[in-house]
């Protein structure tokens, strides 16, 4: 089986737990800083569209492995974020603290969601992001 098959159904088994209503586990924060890197690499690159082979030798979808799925799925929370301007804060130019994916790591996206699983509550996340930045004051939420 090539890697691309092998992701491809590790993905497929991803949603399919997801839609299942299993949570999305945990990553290392690690894994969460590499997968974010390099998908950062991969955008910066004039006239790239983000697939398989954009990552060309250095790809995390096989570095990671069977964590894939997950650290994918917990960048792009951090990415729609960024993109909702909800991290600015702690952004340095392309660079996050180091808070932001302790928490965006480790946090539970489904105590997150509301009941009906539309809405975000991003205020949550924020705060967790200030009290493990050492940032306490909520004042700006």
């Amino acid at each position: 089986m090539s890697e691309e098959t092998d992701v491809a159904a590790s993905m497929n088994a991803f949603k399919e737990r997801c839609d299942a209503g299993e949570p999305v586990p945990p990553v290392e924060v690690s894994d969460l800083k590499y997968f974010w890197k390099r998908s950062n690499q991969v955008r910066q690159r004039p006239g790239v569209a983000i697939g398989m082979g954009a990552f060309g030798n250095d790809n995390p979808f096989y570095k990671l492995g069977e964590r894939a799925p997950a650290v994918w799925f917990r960048c792009g929370f951090l990415q729609f974020l960024l993109g909702q301007g909800v991290l600015n804060e702690w952004q340095h130019g392309e660079e996050l603290d180091e808070a932001v994916f302790r928490v965006a790591a480790t946090i539970s996206l489904e105590e997150l969601a509301s009941g009906d699983r539309e809405q975000l509550d991003i205020e949550q996340f924020v705060l967790r992001v200030r009290e493990a930045s050492g940032a306490n004051d909520s004042s700006g939420l």
